[in-house]
């Protein structure tokens, strides 16, 4: 490609902070909504039609990560703030316990933050919440021991900065899985019983990203197995670091 490619994003499904996010796509002018007309692009294609386009069948495709990356004003802007936290550099951990209220599938996909508290008695790591929404009150009991960012996660840019500055990302099947496994950020997973279809069956890694990680319930509604499988696998991570 001789020149920069001229694409077009469709923002209207309400994603803030999304046009910042692509807009470190390597080669790429980004444009949002009508601001040009459709004749003035190189490239557009429905994401639903991109399977097909690339001729995926099944077979994994060869997705090299991070094709993500936050600006270095924001970056270093986490940076500080972290930094200025901790008397020490620790293990830096972000979590995320609940998706969208209003996914149909919710009831299934988010874990009661009663039982994915266990997980913050790992006193030897920095927890930081990227919750954002009304569950990010959860907190309130175990305020002092875990960092609440929601207040200033306005966009996902700025989620993006602060997970560039983290070592490793606990959620569930929410959005941050999402943007943080495309930013190459080592990302565990947690799954209820039936996932949903990007996640497939019985495997636990991804086809699509290089650094995740997935912890299944092995059966319906289950997410104690699942938090005590995290818990295990965390404690050989942290003793490894």
């Amino acid at each position: 490609m001789d020149r920069d490619a001229h694409v077009h994003l469709d923002v209207s499904s309400g994603f803030p902070g999304a046009v910042r996010r692509a807009a470190s796509l390597p080669g790429c002018t980004v444009y949002a909504g009508s601001v040009r007309p459709s004749e003035y692009y190189d490239f557009t294609c429905s994401l639903h039609s991109l399977p097909f386009v690339l001729q995926s069948t099944g077979t994994p495709l060869s997705i090299k990560t991070p094709y993500l990356c936050p600006t270095p004003d924001v970056i270093k802007k986490w940076q500080r703030i972290l930094n200025h936290r901790e008397k020490t550099r620790c293990f830096r951990i972000g979590i995320v316990w609940a998706g969208n209220p209003r996914h149909h599938n919710d009831h299934n996909r988010s874990i009661p933050f009663d039982l994915f508290r266990q997980l913050l008695n790992f006193n030897s790591a920095t927890w930081v919440s990227l919750q954002v929404g009304d569950r990010a009150q959860d907190l309130s009991p175990v305020s002092d021991n875990v960092f609440d960012a929601a207040p200033e996660l306005t966009d996902y840019a700025e989620t993006a900065g602060l997970v560039q500055n983290l070592d490793l990302v606990i959620t569930v099947d929410s959005s941050v899985a999402h943007l943080s496994a495309a930013m190459g950020k080592e990302t565990w997973v947690l799954l209820p019983y039936s996932p949903d279809w990007r996640w497939q069956l019985d495997r636990e890694d991804s086809p699509w990203y290089e650094t995740v990680r997935l912890f299944r319930q092995k059966r319906i509604g289950d997410w104690q197995e699942v938090l005590r499988q995290v818990g295990a696998a965390l404690t050989e991570s942290i003793i490894a670091e």
